[in-house]
């Protein structure tokens, strides 16, 4: 499930309960010269999002605590695409 806001070098923020599908999906972002930032913690990467402009929000459906729906249902409306 992806979110995207455009905001410059404002990084992606990508949150997967398995850090190794995470850490791939960093590497990804930052060998297409895209800064991001990963969460293995949905609630640490909402704390992330409402203090901090992000480029998009790339999140796990099937997360134990939040699911993806849940975490971006819960993006505060600035962070949203108009």
């Amino acid at each position: 499930m992806i979110l995207c806001v455009t905001y410059a070098r404002a990084p992606i923020v990508i949150v997967d309960d398995e850090p190794q599908l995470a850490k791939m999906l960093e590497h990804l972002a930052n060998r297409a010269a895209v800064p991001a930032r990963i969460f293995t913690d949905a609630d640490q990467a909402l704390r992330f999002i409402r203090a901090h402009p992000v480029a998009a929000i790339v999140a796990d459906q099937l997360m134990p605590a939040m699911t993806g729906s849940e975490l971006l249902e819960r993006v505060p409306r600035r962070s949203r695409p108009t």
